[in-house]
């Protein structure tokens, strides 16, 4: 099952990525805030436990990509290039990120792409 998450994306931003996941026969789903607390696995029907946690709302735009093979990475990244579909927030779906709720990924990896941008070291404890 290959998937992508779009948060936060509208207009021809949105319909020029979901033109991309349509041509690399990509599955999307729009998450909607009040997505935002249930756990990623449940959502991807992975998990049988819901298990709302942080809710909290963000506006920034996020991808959430689900079983790419990294050949299927690199071309679907290099298609958003030349889109002009930039998208600073992007995770890979992992054992880990599955537990997470939609905002506990999005603090994640907007603290790891703060730290990147300002030359960091970004872990947590």
């Amino acid at each position: 099952m290959t998937e992508l998450f779009m948060y936060n994306l509208s207009g021809k931003k949105a319909i020029a990525i979901k033109n991309i996941c349509r041509a690399l026969n990509i599955g999307v789903r729009e998450i909607t805030p009040e997505e935002y607390g249930v756990r990623l696995g449940f959502i991807l029907g992975l998990s049988d436990e819901e298990g709302m946690g942080d809710s909290d709302i963000f506006a920034e735009e996020m991808l959430y990509l689900v079983g790419f093979s990294d050949g299927l990475l690199s071309v679907f990244l290099k298609l958003l290039r030349s889109k002009k579909c930039a998208v600073e927030l992007k995770a890979i779906a992992t054992e880990t990120n599955l537990d997470y709720t939609s905002s506990e990924l999005y603090k994640e990896i907007s603290a790891e792409h703060m730290a990147m941008n300002s030359g960091e070291k970004y872990h947590q404890a």
